[in-house]
C-alpha cells in the first residue's frame, strides 16, 4: 500500500514543491539526453535524409508552404539558428534532430491545411483528443478571448488571442506566459517553459508551445499533471501524431527506435511535456503507426517501443536510449506519487508508491497509471485540482 504524506505546515508544502520540481526537471533532462543520441550516427543521417525528401515534396505545395512558414516561423528553432527557408534548404546535411523536428511540424501543417477535416483519416492516427476536455465534446473548443483567465490561446500575436498575424516573440511575451502559469498551473521552474535559443543575431529567446499556450483549467491532461506532480504543457500532443505521420510517409518507421523521436525532440524543445507526448504514442499503439509504446506514468522503461523489426544499424543507439531511460527511471527524483489538493494551488499531500522491481506498489501503479483511455476518462470527471477523495478513489479501485 502507498504511504500517505500529509502537508501539515509550510515545511511539508515546501518539500512537496521540491519533489514536484525535481521530478519535472528529471523528465526534461532525460529527454535532452535522448536528443543527444538522436543527433549522432545513423539516427541523424536517417532523419536528415527523410527531411530532405520532405523538403523536396513541399515544393509541390510551394505557395501553401510559404504561407505556413511565414505565419509560424517565429516558433521554429531552425529559423532562428539556421536562417530563412532558402538557407534551411541549403543546410539539410547539417541540421540537428531538433531542426528536423521543426521541418516535420512544417510539413504536417501544410498537409493538414491541404486535407482539412480529412487529415486525421488520411493519417490513420487517433486524433480524437478533444473528447477528453471537460466539455466532453468531440470538437475542439474555440480559443477564448482572455488568456489571463487561464484559457488556451496564442500569446504571440498582434494583441489578439488565437487570431491575427504572428509576430516574432519578445521577452515580455515569455514573462506574461510565466505569470499565467504561476497563477493557473502551479509551475515550479521557469526553465520548463521554453527552449532557450540563441539566434544568429545573438539574442536569447524562449521558444516552444509551452511558452505560447496555456491549457483550459479543466483540461483532463492538466489534472493529470497536477496529480502526478508534472510540468504543465500544451495538452495532448498533436505534434506527436504529426511526427508519426511523417515517419510513416518517409520511412522513419523502418525501425521502432524512431518512435522515441517525439520524446527526444518535442519535449526538450518545450512544445509538449513527456506525458503529453507519451499519451499520443500510447493511444496510437494499436492503430495507424503501430508504435508499440504502452507508457506507464513515471516508468520510463515503458517508453521503449516493443513492435517492429529492429535493424542492426540502430542497435547501438537503442542500447544508449535504453540506458538513459533506465537511469532516469531509477533516479530518486522520479518519485511515483499521486498528489491531492485542499484548494486551487494548495497541495494537501500525496500518496507515495514504492517503485522497486517486484514490489506490490509497482504492480498496482503499472495497472492504475497506464497512459490510456481509462486514465483519461477517470480524471476527466475529477475537479480541476483533484481532491484527496478523488485520488483515493482511484487508488482504492486497484488495491
Amino acid at each position: 500500500m502507498p504511504t500517505e504524506i500529509v502537508a501539515k505546515d509550510i515545511a511539508d508544502h515546501q518539500k512537496l514543491a521540491w519533489w514536484r520540481k525535481r521530478k519535472q526537471l528529471n523528465e526534461q533532462e532525460m529527454a535532452k539526453k535522448l536528443a543527444v543520441v538522436f543527433n549522432q550516427g545513423q539516427l541523424i543521417k536517417s532523419l536528415r535524409n527523410a527531411t530532405h525528401i520532405a523538403i523536396e515534396n513541399l515544393r509541390e505545395s510551394e505557395e501553401l508552404r510559404k504561407a505556413v512558414w511565414l505565419r509560424e516561423r517565429a516558433g521554429y528553432r531552425v529559423y532562428w539558428e539556421v536562417g530563412d527557408w532558402e538557407q534551411v534548404e541549403r543546410s539539410v546535411a547539417r541540421l540537428s534532430a531538433e531542426h528536423c523536428s521543426n521541418i516535420i511540424r512544417l510539413y504536417c501543417a501544410v498537409v493538414e491545411q491541404q486535407k482539412g477535416d480529412q487529415a486525421g483519416e488520411m493519417m490513420r492516427l487517433r486524433r480524437d483528443f478533444p473528447q477528453f476536455d471537460a466539455s466532453g465534446t468531440t470538437k475542439a473548443p474555440a480559443p477564448k478571448p482572455d488568456p489571463a483567465k487561464g484559457e488556451k490561446g496564442v500569446l504571440w500575436g498582434d494583441g489578439k488571442v488565437g487570431g491575427g498575424r504572428l509576430r516574432e516573440p519578445r521577452q515580455d511575451d515569455f514573462s506574461r506566459a510565466m505569470d499565467l502559469r504561476r497563477k493557473g498551473y502551479d509551475m515550479t521552474d521557469e526553465s520548463l517553459l521554453g527552449a532557450i535559443v540563441k539566434s544568429q543575431r545573438g539574442e536569447a529567446l524562449r521558444l516552444g508551445g509551452m511558452a505560447q499556450f496555456v491549457m483550459q483549467n479543466e483540461s483532463t491532461v492538466l489534472k493529470l499533471d497536477r496529480v502526478f506532480g508534472l510540468a504543465a504543457g500544451a495538452d495532448i500532443s498533436g505534434t506527436t501524431t504529426d511526427t508519426l505521420h511523417f515517419m510513416n510517409t518517409f520511412g522513419l518507421n523502418c525501425d521502432p527506435i524512431f518512435y522515441l523521436l517525439p520524446v527526444a525532440t518535442i519535449v526538450p524543445e518545450c512544445h509538449h511535456t513527456l506525458l503529453e507526448v507519451a499519451l499520443s504514442l500510447s493511444l496510437n499503439r494499436m492503430v495507424g503507426s503501430q508504435t508499440g509504446v504502452d507508457y506507464v506514468v513515471g516508468l520510463y522503461s515503458t517508453l521503449m517501443p516493443k513492435q517492429g523489426q529492429c535493424l542492426q544499424q540502430f542497435d547501438d543507439a537503442r542500447r544508449q536510449c535504453l540506458g538513459i531511460i533506465n537511469d532516469f527511471e531509477g533516479q530518486l527524483h522520479n518519485r511515483l506519487m499521486m498528489m491531492y489538493y485542499k484548494q486551487p494551488g494548495q497541495s494537501g499531500g500525496c500518496f507515495l508508491f514504492d517503485k522497486d522491481l517486484g514490489s506490490e506498489d509497482r504492480k498496482v501503479w503499472g495497472l492504475m497509471c497506464s497512459a490510456d483511455d481509462n486514465l483519461l476518462q477517470a480524471f476527466r470527471r475529477a475537479t480541476a485540482w483533484p481532491t484527496k477523495a478523488e485520488v483515493s478513489e482511484r487508488i482504492r479501485l486497484y488495491t
